[in-house]
């Protein structure tokens, strides 16, 4: 079970009647900050920390950072990279969307499945162990359709309107503050990308065209 408080306190004085076994977990704030130079070393605390001074963000504000994209797969020319960044207050997130930086399902650690799945090939190895390039395979709707990271793969679609209807808060650009510009609300989200149809068979120029003859009396006469 999660309760949800509004303050420490609290849920330190709720800890207190609860079974000694109970946890208190602070509430992160993670964001996706897009074309992240891939210098940057987001297991490296050092870089952390310098990029906190760089945002004049207080010491500790970033409490992880992690790539969306595995590193293996990166092309050789690649240079910039999206990557989640989570905070540890809201007020740090919210001016890191506004003014930029210098789920579904689980996260590995809490994945109780008893083997691992490739994402890539949906045999029983990491994804980071993949030796197949050829292949694609979607773990979660069991095709090889497209990739388990396809952005347009039907059952992440399904379960992010899932999350939305369950969380409105999903629809705020925003982690809502006292402050009153955080408290907007996102416009309507766009429908899914659809890719257009291919273009219809070119003619081929080696094949003769057919000829219809045509008779004298179907053209009019003239006086």
């Amino acid at each position: 079970m999660i309760i949800e408080m509004m303050t420490k306190e609290a849920a330190k004085n709720l800890l207190q009647n609860l079974d000694p076994q109970a946890a208190l977990k602070e509430r992160t704030y993670t964001i996706v900050v897009p074309f992240m130079p891939i210098s940057f070393k987001p297991e490296d605390n050092a870089n952390l920390r310098q990029t906190e001074r760089e945002n004049r963000w207080n010491e500790g504000t970033v409490l992880t950072a992690c790539w969306i994209k595995p590193v293996e797969k990166r092309t050789n020319t690649q240079r910039v990279a999206h990557i989640l960044i989570t905070f540890t207050d809201p007020t740090s997130a919210n001016n890191a969307i506004r003014d930029g930086i210098a789920h579904y399902g689980h996260i590995t650690k809490e994945c109780i499945a008893h083997n691992d799945t490739c994402a890539n090939c949906g045999n029983n190895h990491r994804t980071t162990d993949c030796t197949t390039k050829d292949k694609q395979y979607c773990i979660a709707c069991e095709t090889t359709d497209h990739l388990s990271r396809d952005r347009d793969c039907p059952t992440f679609i399904k379960r992010c309107e899932s999350l939305d209807k369950r969380y409105p808060d999903n629809q705020l650009p925003y982690f809502p503050t006292n402050d009153e510009w955080t408290q907007a609300t996102a416009p309507p989200k766009p429908p899914p990308y659809q890719k257009p149809p291919p273009p219809p068979p070119k003619n081929d120029h080696n094949q003769q065209p057919t000829l219809t003859q045509q008779r004298l009396d179907m053209y009019p006469m003239r006086n």
